[in-house]
Formats: structure tokens, C-alpha cells, sequence
């Protein structure tokens, strides 16, 4: 939902909200800020049940603290780490360490260094940090350039990032596809907030404790010891909804009185709001005109395919492309971001008369959607759904058109946003359903082989056409 840019026109009023949040922690510093690793320790006592693992976290501790800040509420993010390195695919697996940043964060902290077997200690320094561009994503990576490392040796790193909470749902892996011998989260946060939270898979009960009064601030801690690793995907076919992990969102604000706060029903209303205006007769026009090229058809299905095929090819999409005022100017430009794509096709819908769903999800292969913890992580994948078909289709990606959908998307639940009208006002409601993955039909691979002995019956000509589509 963030890298949406769905929520410009409330995010004054989110900053306004969160510094409410923090108005009884005036000029709190945050607790890890001098957090460090034991400079005495030069060896690590390596527990007898993982001596012979390849490769093994001993100890990963996540701590997460919300605080003021100069601009507003900010979280500062700690992560601490030990792995045993224990054969040569974990050498060349650990031997650059990633500096874990956004382009909105701000590091405060960066530290790595290696416990060799010999007892020697290697500590890396700023200046190996190197930086590596992935040419085809066209991003940027920093790293820590990690030599000397061999079997037998732990690399420690701790990272320490400034950033922009996480109010609205977050999820902490709690197992990965190594064994953890000790995981720790903590989230830290003023008293006054009440956080909704939900385990999955076995997890530990988070405890809950207090600070002296005069502190005002609460420690919530999630513990897990030797956690074995998770990585046979022949047993599970969706890896990360079955690793232990835990989930949390700002639930409750008992300092104003807030609650059931980032609710998926005031999603709802909010987003059709913002997608259903009153359109201005010049912006109403440009769509009429824009409909005026799109082949018409009163097979619903057909005529679908003949407004995205018309969009995705004339209109260049890019999440990154700044938002344009009108619908004019999206036409006129042919460029548009996420939002903006979004206010085309429902303009065109709505013109042409073509009723629609707008539905948010998640990868079930990341972010595995669940039905009954309302959390905003699940709301960053868009489809529309066409109710009088039961198609779906993906606003977003070219090279898909209705029914196929990314499968990623579809057998897992999503947020449908349906239109309603109470007393002659149309409002959006928020109802939470599966979407279906498409039929066999979409899915075809026919050949057809003609074979012409007529010039020579031991040499005959043989051509074949094949068509294929579907997943």
C-alpha cells in the first residue's frame, strides 16, 4: 500500500495523528542508541547440536522503538546478529553483508566483524563497505566486503536505522531457513498506544512489561529458542506461510480516545471516496473522447480486454512518475503512476457502464493474506474484479490481460471494495473474499501439424503451428 502512493491526501493527517500518538514522550531519546556487542568476546561457544550444521544463527535480536522525532513521530530499528559459519556454501553466501537501508532511512549505525576459530578478530570498517548496482533492477546496494572469512568463524553485525513507522500492520519472521538457536523481538512503544498482535505457527506468547512510571513507555518481547530451520520445499509449498512469525499494528490510542484504528471499512469509504469524484466537464469530455477509440462490444468479457489492451498500450505506466491533477493531463501526458492509472480505468468504467471491484492484496508468497488480523501490509497489490463475468483483472502489469491474473494474487483472500447506495448516496464497502484462481480454459496448448507427402513420400514436408497461453 506504501509504494502505492494511495494515501497522499491523508498523510498530513497520519503525521498529525502520529504526533498525538507521542505527545506525552516529549524529547525521549531512544533505548539502543549505544547499543553495542561485547568487545571482551573473541570467541563464540558454539552449542554441541549445531557443531556440525552448515551454517546456523545463533542469536538474532530485532528491537523496534517508536519515539518523537524533529519532524514527527519516527521508529528507530535494531538488528543484531551472529551466524556460525560451517562450510564452503556458507563462506561464499556470508562473505558481503548488505547494509540493510531505504531510500527513507537514515542509518545510524553500521558494524560487522568476524570471530575467526583461532580466536582472531576481524572488525570491519566503513571503509569496506562497497556499493554494487543490480543492472537490470537499476538499484543500488551497499555492502560490507567481508575477507579472511572461513569454516568455523561467526560474522556479528549490528545495523541501526531511522525510519518511518510501521503503524499500520508490520510482520517480523520469527524462522528462516536456518536454525536460530536464541530470537528475540522487542517492540518498545508509549504507554498510551495499544498494539493488536497475532502469532502464527506455534510462536511464543509476546510478554508485555513496564517501565518505571516515570518512563511511560512499554516492552513488548517475543522469545523463541532453537528454532529449527524451514527449508524443505517439497513439504511446504507456500514457505512463508508456515514459518513462525509475528504481526502487529497500532490498534488504539487510550490518550485521545482513538481506536480500531486502520480499519479495512474506513479503508474502504476512503478509497472510493478518492476514486469516484464528481468529474469536471473538461476532464468528462477527455474521457469521452478517449472512449470514443476503444472498440465496443456487448460481450462484457470482450469488451474489458478491449479498454485494458487500449490503456496499457498507449498509456506508459510507472510507479515512479509524478501525479498528474487531472485526467487530462494523464491523457495528454500518456504517463501515469499507480494512482493515476487507477483513476483512468475507473473513469472508463464508469463511462462505458462496466460495474467493477477495486480489490487490494498480497503476494500469498510474502505477505500471506490473513482474513481476520485487519493490517494494511495486505493492501499493496491491486486487481479489479468484474462481478456479472467473475473475471478478474491486473491494472498494473502489461503483459497480462483479463482473465489471467499473476498467480500470486489469486487463492488467497482480498479486500473488494463494492459499491453501495444508502439513501440515494453511493459509498464504498469493504468485504473481504477469495480470489479465485482462473479456469482451465485460459490455460491451452494446442499444436497443429500438417504433414504433406504429395511432392515426396519419404522426404515429406512437415510444418506445425503451436499455440499456447495461460500459466
Amino acid at each position: 500500500f506504501t509504494k502505492m502512493n494511495l494515501n497522499q491526501k491523508v498523510k498530513a493527517g497520519l503525521l498529525f495523528l502520529t504526533a498525538c500518538f507521542y505527545s506525552n514522550a516529549q524529547g525521549q531519546d531512544f533505548s539502543f542508541k549505544n547499543y553495542n556487542w561485547d568487545t571482551k568476546e573473541t570467541k563464540v561457544e558454539i552449542p554441541a547440536k549445531y557443531k556440525d550444521e552448515k551454517e546456523v544463527i545463533l542469536e538474532r535480536n530485532v528491537k523496534i522503538e517508536f519515539v518523537p522525532g524533529k519532524d514527527g513521530a519516527l521508529q528507530y530499528y535494531l538488528s543484531h546478529e551472529k551466524i556460525y559459519i560451517n562450510s564452503d556454501e556458507a563462506v561464499e553466501r556470508n562473505n558481503k553483508i548488505y547494509v540493510p537501508y531505504g531510500s527513507n532511512e537514515n542509518v545510524i549505525a553500521t558494524k560487522a566483524r568476524v570471530l575467526l576459530k583461532s580466536g582472531k578478530v576481524i572488525e570491519l570498517k566503513k571503509s569496506d563497505i562497497k556499493e554494487e548496482t543490480d543492472e537490470e533492477r537499476g538499484v543500488k546496494y551497499k555492502y560490507f566486503a567481508v575477507n579472511g572469512l572461513e569454516k568455523g568463524a561467526v560474522v556479528e553485525t549490528i545495523f541501526i536505522l531511522e525510519e518511518e513507522p510501521e503503524l499500520k500492520g508490520h510482520t517480523i519472521r520469527m524462522q528462516d531457513e536456518y536454525p536460530i538457536a536464541k530470537g528475540t523481538f522487542q517492540l518498545i512503544y508509549p504507554d498510551h498506544l495499544v498494539f493488536r498482535t497475532k502469532g502464527y505457527n506455534g510462536l511464543s506468547e509476546p510478554v508485555i512489561t513496564e517501565k518505571a512510571p516515570s518512563a511511560k513507555f512499554t516492552t513488548l518481547t517475543v522469545s523463541e529458542a532453537d528454532t529449527p530451520a524451514l527449508d524443505d520445499d517439497e513439504n511446504y509449498s507456500n514457505w512463508n506461510n508456515n514459518i513462525k512469525r509475528f504481526r502487529y499494528k497500532l490498534d488504539a490510542n487510550l490518550a485521545s480516545g482513538a481506536k480500531n484504528l486502520f480499519n479495512f471499512k474506513e479503508f474502504s469509504t476512503n478509497l472510493y471516496d478518492r476514486f469516484h469524484p464528481e468529474y469536471s466537464k473538461k476532464d468528462q469530455n477527455a474521457i469521452n473522447d478517449f472512449c470514443k477509440g476503444i472498440a465496443k462490444s456487448n460481450d462484457v468479457q470482450e469488451q474489458v480486454w478491449n479498454i485494458e489492451n487500449k490503456i496499457k498500450k498507449t498509456i506508459n505506466y510507472s510507479r515512479y512518475i509524478d501525479s498528474k491533477e487531472t485526467l487530462q493531463d494523464i491523457l495528454k501526458s500518456k504517463q501515469a503512476n499507480q494512482t493515476d492509472i487507477i483513476r483512468l480505468y475507473i473513469a472508463v468504467f464508469t463511462t462505458m457502464g462496466i460495474e467493477n471491484n477495486l480489490v487490494f492484496t498480497s503476494s500469498r508468497y510474502k505477505k500471506p493474506f490473513d482474513a481476520d488480523f485487519e493490517s494494511y501490509e495486505n493492501l499493496d497489490e491491486l486487481l479489479f474484479y468484474f462481478p456479472s463475468v467473475k473475471k478478474y483483472m491486473t491494472p498494473l502489469e502489461v503483459e497480462y490481460r483479463i482473465p489471467l491474473i499473476p498467480r500470486e494474487l489469486a487463492g488467497t483472500n482480498g479486500l473488494f471494495i463494492k459499491e453501495k447506495s444508502f439513501a440515494g448516496t453511493k459509498m464504498g464497502i469493504g468485504e473481504i473474499a477469495m480470489i479465485d484462481i482462473p479456469g482451465a480454459e485460459i490455460t491451452h496448448d494446442i499444436m497443429d501439424i500438417t504433414i504433406d507427402f504429395s511432392k515426396d513420400i519419404e522426404n515429406p514436408l512437415v510444418t506445425s503451428k503451436i499455440q499456447f497461453g495461460g500459466y
